[in-house]
């Protein structure tokens, strides 16, 4: 994430961006959106994944993304939202320590798989993904309500952007030589 003043033109299209997302998936009431994408194939091959987290009363979103070497295209998908939901929940601590008025905070997750919306309304994922299932489970125990929402990849801006942010950390993943950076220490 860039740290400084963003431009008037980059708030407004900030701005519109979260509008576009919010009309499009039906959203009038929330605490916190994030729109995010995985990317990948299957195991032993690299994985990477992008959010945009988006706070109240901030107008441009916090951005995430990161990678690993080895992992399925699902786990990319589902890795994509774990930063930033452990960012809300530090909201939410911090909240309570200044005896702010208890809540359930209001989550939207809005994907373009399929399998991670259906997924994710579901009690239980099936078991290669189990543990990032008792992960968004386990968000919801601390206080987070976590509403999930398809949109197709084409339809929105910002689903393009985490989609691009998703595949160029793969490929930064894939360029890394995880062995040769361990070898001149073991």
């Amino acid at each position: 994430m860039s740290v400084g003043k963003m431009s008037n033109d980059r708030s407004e299209n900030d701005k519109t961006q979260l509008q576009e997302l919010l009309d499009r998936c039906g959203i009038t009431t929330w605490d916190y959106v994030i729109c995010g994408d995985g990317s990948g194939s299957k195991w032993g091959q690299s994985i990477g994944w992008g959010a945009a987290l988006f706070l109240p009363r901030l107008v441009e979103p916090l951005w995430f993304c990161g990678s690993a070497n080895d992992g399925t295209v699902n786990a990319g998908e589902l890795m994509a939202y774990l930063l930033p939901l452990l960012r809300i929940s530090r909201i939410e601590v911090e909240r309570r320590k200044k005896n702010m008025p208890l809540r359930v905070a209001q989550v939207h997750i809005v994907t373009d798989s399929t399998f991670v919306e259906s997924q994710g309304q579901k009690v239980e994922m099936p078991d290669a993904h189990a543990v990032l299932g008792a992960a968004f489970r386990f968000m919801q125990f601390r206080g987070l309500q976590l509403h999930w929402h398809w949109c197709r990849r084409e339809v929105l801006a910002l689903n393009r952007a985490v989609d691009k942010l998703s595949k160029d950390a793969r490929l930064h993943q894939e360029n890394f030589d995880a062995q040769g950076a361990v070898e001149t220490v073991i």
